[in-house]
């Protein structure tokens, strides 16, 4: 009897264990499908779930938002799209069927990643988590017998190859995923990576990559949405320096790679995105709260703001130069000669009875604030900017003050020397009329613009409103969080978007725009085109960025609050 429960005992037991192992065996994920993209890849878009994603997005209002608007209009009409869509036209003769929004529905999958290898050739290679039976009923597997079937690592794949464009198209079903490339040798150093998963740092995985474990180890958790990037590799391709839209390849040198994370709930969008520098920097001293006592200043309904910890004088001044001082575009030489002159040279239409006008001379001065910061340089730098229209105007305006936070405190007067010597030719005539008046909290500078400042201790204030001057120093009185930042901005595009459309129509009108049909001409520029992509955002009431430098990598967040 002993023997016989203790032979059960023992039964109950292994069963326990084996149904343990196969629980914990079932609920362990499959490794991830970046595992098998070869090296190479200059970026990878990854998500857990690209099948939900896809399906949130073909149901959203923002995708019928921006297939309606002006700027999906304007871009429809531009060399870069006519040219992707000749690409997209020679993959689909290489592929005998149209790559089009039904394929796409039909091959999203679960866990899935796109590497892009080529961006000039558009060579990107997609896996995707696809239970088998789904995957074989499939149009890429309908068509496989117009494809020539081949092999690598063990499993079988297929690839077409379009003799005029050169351009080619190869698919594999394996593990219960999908393959599909633009390139037939990506697909098959995928599929040997299935046949040897486990060849740790010798693999040819884009994982061992160095770019991208320097980028992941700084990384947290993967949002929902990844995109990692090879910024050395991005930067050595010349359609990469073409088409960047920034146009600051020079600044992206410092850096070698990056990753970005997208997560999100019921109020917002998170953006978590990494840098990492090609040469680690020593990180900036943070332990004080200069970015703090800044943002502490920003009124509540304020329609932008940037706060730098730090700033470069010549950046400082060239704020305070641009927004306030000397509004105007530079950079632009200005022609002094006839239309008639530009047609035909030089020869025709010179007057010979009078002399040329001299050039324009009257400028800002940037020596005394130069010789100020100098005495007294910046440690943190705040711009602050809304949009208004002043009663009986016709057109938006601009209500803008910049806060300069000094190393130690200013001298009122010295600040006041200072502004007007660097307008005495910009606004006057030999310095003439040039004179302050206290106007509540600040002091204004009488001249050809309103100009007013203010000083709190080590707090410089600059600004064409006393009224925004007034809020500020009533909000200085307050104690600053603790922000260990280098750089923070917030834009309330909610707010600023009625102002800005109405200010870029009127820009449009004063040029005589709209008078033709709009569907017989492209967008207008302001009022349609720009215009559009801030009323595609409708659903983002404002946008927040804060910025980290930890020497060796910058963190970023940007932080997009939706509209209730």
């Amino acid at each position: 009897m002993t023997a016989r429960v203790l032979r059960f005992a023992v039964a109950v037991l292994l069963a326990a264990l084996a149904a343990s192992a196969l629980m914990q065996t079932a609920a362990t994920p499959p490794e991830a499908v970046t595992k098998y993209l070869p090296k190479g890849a200059l970026l990878v878009l990854e998500t857990g779930n690209f099948e939900s994603l896809l399906g949130e997005w073909n149901t959203s209002s923002l995708r019928t938002d921006w297939f309606a608007s002006d700027n999906h209009r304007a871009l429809a009409q531009s060399k870069l799209y006519l040219r992707l869509n000749e690409a997209r036209d020679e993959l689909a003769a290489a592929a005998s069927f149209e790559p089009d929004w039904s394929l796409l529905d039909a091959v999203a999958g679960g866990d899935s990643a796109l590497a892009v290898y080529d961006i000039g050739e558009l060579q990107f290679l997609y896996i995707t988590r696809l239970p088998e039976a789904r995957a074989l009923e499939t149009l890429l597997w309908s068509s496989r017998a117009r494809f020539e079937p081949r092999r690598a690592g063990e499993r079988d794949y297929y690839v077409r190859r379009d003799e005029d464009s050169g351009r080619e198209v190869a698919f594999a079903a394996a593990d219960g995923t999908l393959l599909l490339a633009t390139a037939e040798r990506q697909l098959a150093a995928a599929l040997e990576l299935f046949a040897s998963p486990d060849s740790g740092e010798d693999s040819g995985s884009v994982e061992n990559e160095p770019w991208r474990r320097e980028a992941l180890a700084e990384a947290s958790e993967r949002g929902e949405v990844r995109l990692s990037y090879n910024l050395r590799g991005l930067l050595a391709t010349a359609h990469f320096r073409s088409y960047w839209i920034q146009r600051n390849a020079s600044r992206l040198a410092e850096w070698s790679s990056g990753v970005s994370d997208l997560r999100r709930n019921e109020s917002a969008w998170r953006e978590e995105r990494i840098l990492v520098r090609a040469e680690a920097a020593e990180a900036p001293a943070q332990a004080d709260l200069v970015l703090g006592r800044l943002l502490a200043l920003v009124p509540p309904d304020a329609g932008l703001h940037r706060a730098w910890a730090s700033p470069e004088t010549g950046q400082t001044l060239e704020l305070l130069r641009r927004k306030l001082f000397d509004p105007k575009p530079t950079g632009y030489p200005a022609y002094l000669g006839s239309p008639m002159q530009a047609a035909t040279g030089p020869a025709l239409e010179t007057r010979i009875d009078a002399a040329p006008p001299p050039p324009e001379t009257a400028s800002f001065r940037p020596t005394p604030w130069l010789s100020l910061f100098a005495a007294n340089a910046p440690r943190g730098l705040l711009h602050v900017e809304s949009a208004y229209r002043a009663p009986g105007a016709l057109l938006e305006s601009s209500s803008t003050l910049i806060a300069v936070l000094g190393e130690s405190e200013w001298d009122e007067a010295a600040v006041r020397n200072t502004a007007s010597e660097s307008v005495a030719e910009l606004w006057t005539v030999s310095g003439l009329g040039l004179g302050w008046s206290q106007t509540g909290a600040s002091w204004r500078l009488d001249g050809l613009a309103d100009v007013s400042v203010a000083i709190r201790g080590r707090l410089l204030l600059v600004s064409q409103s006393p009224e925004l001057i007034n809020q500020v120093v009533a909000r200085s009185a307050a104690e600053p969080p603790a922000q260990p930042l280098v750089y923070s901005a917030g834009f309330r595009r909610s707010r600023e978007h009625e102002p800005y459309r109405r200010l870029m129509s009127a820009l449009d009108f004063l040029q005589g725009g709209g008078r033709v049909p709009a569907n017989q001409r492209a967008p207008m520029l302001f009022s349609e085109n720009l215009t559009s992509i801030s009323a595609t955002l409708s659903a983002v009431d404002s946008i927040e960025i804060a910025r980290r430098d930890r020497g060796a990598t910058v963190e970023e967040t940007a932080t997009y609050r939706l509209a209730d």
